[in-house]
């Protein structure tokens, strides 16, 4: 997922079954149009019990196989008998740096409470861009690399995704540090405004938050 610009992504979300046939969606998601570099990920906290997990509206998966696509996203490529979520990158900068390999993710999905109010889906979007992604990286958290805004070419829920990627592969362990940081930062956690103003917009509805591992970081 390092260095490189995408003009979206197609998640790909399989469960342990279909893991002896990753070699063969391999060869499948390659010859879709546009795919330019596809990448495996393991979840790393299937299932996950606290207060994020219970409130997903995803079911989870073990693996997730993203595609990074080049040029038009084109809704006609979405592979059949598989889940799949496409993405169109949103027109605004990633925010932070990454100078190492990507080895580890953090994937949050989202969507407003009314996915039909227009007003409170472009103001959980500049939410996210100039509100909570700033928070994270001015809080200088350690392990943390560059987070990119995505959202859902059917504009449906999920309607937007975050993906924050990280060089450290224990990306529960970097995700874990995030809350802390960010309450040091801002001189105090839950009950202080502007903490609980990064951490959740008001018309926010968290549909997906997990972590991943990269399988075969060391191939392509």
């Amino acid at each position: 997922m390092e260095d490189r610009i995408n003009s979206g992504l197609l998640f790909v979300m399989v469960d342990r079954a279909a893991n002896s046939a990753r070699g063969d969606w391999d060869e499948r998601l390659r010859a879709l149009p546009g795919v330019a570099r596809i990448s495996w990920w393991k979840n790393v906290q299937l299932n996950r019990v606290d207060w994020l997990g219970k409130l997903r509206t995803l079911e989870d998966f073990e693996m997730l196989g993203i595609c990074e696509i080049e040029g038009a996203v084109d809704p006609s490529i979405v592979p059949e008998g598989v889940r799949t979520i496409l993405f169109r990158r949103y027109p605004r900068p990633s925010q932070g740096v990454l100078r190492l390999p990507t080895l580890g993710l953090s994937v949050v999905m989202i969507s407003t409470r009314n996915p039909k109010d227009e007003v409170a889906v472009q103001s959980l979007r500049d939410w996210g861009d100039f509100v909570h992604f700033p928070g994270i990286v001015d809080a200088n958290i350690p392990g943390y690399g560059l987070v990119t805004a995505y959202e859902n070419s059917a504009r449906d829920a999920p309607r937007f995704l975050h993906l924050y990627e990280f060089p450290d592969p224990d990306a529960e362990a970097v995700f874990q540090r995030t809350r802390p940081c960010v309450a040091q930062r801002f001189g105090g956690g839950p009950g202080n405004p502007s903490f609980d103003r990064w951490e959740l917009h008001p018309e926010i509805r968290i549909d997906y938050v997990n972590s991943f591992t990269r399988l075969n970081a060391g191939g392509g």
